[in-house]
């Protein structure tokens, strides 16, 4: 019993020393930056290539430009390109392998065998090149494509990509090419995919219409492999509808999953640290996209975020489900099943905001930090914590080792962004909703929280390195967030 209560007592310390900034790393040497060698570190091992974990060591940029590593491209220290072709490279990437790469421009993988499906390039908003033709790549073209504004150049042939292609219209748009593909559906009528010629599209026997030779006429769209709607279906009301086909649009086939069904029962689906760490950053983006594009203060955009609402494909892309209905259900049953009418400000002066949602991502984050199912949103048949206040509870209790699940906290790098998360939350569930952050400034906290890759620490018992006791009187009076 006493060794579990010094456990215990011994991981708060280190979350408040992590937290205090104790440990954290000073600036590298050599000017390079220490987030895009980690993620160039964590490309490497997935390339599995005996030439580049030979090659890759060292620094790989250093502050002349000059780059140390065979295929990476160098200005002011910073990574902005990588140029692997040709080199017989196998290996499953990430959907966020390019997540520190914020600085990247131009990326090419063409003529090797790697697969899975494509990476999320909301990180790398520099990009201008993408070849990752002549590989296997799987799925859906990534929609994180539409967002990158100085694209000059998409090569995608060659691969095993299907799903449709997205509503692509960069000016800056010079060279593209999909074909010899599984992509089906319309050709979007764009003025920059009309500008291209049938070669870029021949290869797909599912795609229609122009600039390819095989017409839509008597084709029904709908019926398409991802589910596609057709273009003059019914018009959305709003941004908010469009993100709907969206999701049809470019969603592999979704599992749901059960993100935190409880400790210790069978249907708990384990999850580590970065899995958890790239749902909290995909549902905050989701969110924040639907409030950008709710125009109306009054209006909740979610009205209903729970894990059960959290869609998840093979590689943990989110996709964030049943949402913009609380202005649509009439009152009595929107207050009964809704999560947002379940916030404190609904309860106690029934009114409802989008600082509503803000406060069920809130529970949500909660769930994922704990492993435990908050009562806002748990299936009837489930009995839920009241989780804002049990964490509350527990800081100002000082027993915050209660708080994460034991599963997160197998890599002690985890600590101190599990941490940080810990913080939003706690904020996000202030009972006062003008004391919550707006969904934007919650993206931006959620993307400063830095990975860890899987293998890091793995299987590292806490207890290991838990052997520091000489923390000063103000470190143990730290609290891991303000009390309301």
């Amino acid at each position: 019993m006493g060794s579990s209560k010094s456990f215990r007592f011994l991981i708060v310390m280190v979350l408040v020393v992590l937290h205090s900034g104790a440990f954290a790393e000073d600036d590298p040497p050599g000017g390079f930056d220490a987030d895009e060698r980690d993620a160039l570190m964590a490309l490497k091992i997935e390339l599995n290539s005996p030439f580049l974990r030979h090659n890759w060591t060292s620094i790989m940029c250093y502050l002349n430009n000059t780059p140390n590593w065979y295929g990476v491209q160098c200005s002011n220290g910073r990574v902005t390109g990588i140029l692997l072709e040709n080199m017989n490279l196998t290996g499953k990437l990430r959907v966020d392998a390019l997540f520190n790469l914020t600085q990247l421009s131009v990326l090419s993988l063409k003529n090797n065998s790697i697969y899975g499906r494509m990476m999320d390039f909301s990180y790398n908003p520099r990009l201008t090149r993408i070849d990752l033709s002549r590989n296997n790549f799987h799925g859906p073209i990534s929609p994180s494509v539409l967002t990158l504004s100085l694209l000059e150049s998409l090569q995608l042939e060659n691969n095993r990509l299907n799903g449709s292609i997205g509503d692509l219209n960069q000016s800056t748009l010079k060279q593209f090419n999909v074909s010899n593909n599984n992509l089906s559906g319309e050709i979007p009528n764009t003025p920059v995919l009309q500008s291209f010629d049938a070669s870029s599209y021949n290869g797909n026997t599912g795609l229609c219409g122009p600039p390819s030779s095989i017409p839509c006429s008597g084709r029904s769209l709908a019926s398409g492999s991802n589910g596609d709607k057709p273009n003059n279906s019914t018009n959305t009301k709003d941004d908010s509808n469009k993100s709907s086909s969206w999701a049809s649009r470019f969603a592999a086939p979704l599992i749901v999953v059960n993100v935190v069904g409880g400790r210790g029962t069978k249907d708990r689906v384990p999850f580590r640290w970065s899995s958890r760490l790239s749902i909290a950053r995909g549902v905050a983006r989701a969110l924040e996209y639907l409030h950008r594009n709710t125009k109306s203060q009054s209006i909740v955009p979610h009205g209903n975020l729970k894990s059960l609402n959290v869609l998840l494909d093979e590689n943990d892309m989110v996709l964030v489900s049943d949402y913009g209905f609380a202005s649509i259900i009439a009152l009595p049953i929107a207050a009964q099943r809704m999560v947002s009418f379940k916030s404190p400000e609904y309860v106690h002066a029934k009114k409802v905001s989008r600082k509503s949602d803000v406060w069920s991502y809130g529970c949500l984050l909660l769930e994922l930090l704990t492993g435990r199912i908050s009562s806002n949103s748990a299936p009837p048949d489930v009995n839920g914590v009241d989780l804002c206040s049990w964490v509350h509870r527990a800081v100002r209790e000082e027993w915050t080792a209660e708080i994460f699940d034991l599963e997160a906290t197998a890599q002690r790098s985890a600590c101190h962004g599990m941490l940080k998360l810990l913080q939003l939350a706690v904020r996000c569930c202030d009972k006062s909703p003008e004391r919550r952050p707006e969904m934007a400034q919650v993206v931006q906290e959620v993307d400063s929280i830095k990975p860890v890759v899987d293998s890091e620490d793995e299987d590292d018992s806490l207890d290991r390195s838990l052997t520091d006791n000489s923390m000063s009187a103000s470190e143990r009076s730290m609290s891991i967030g303000d009390e309301r």
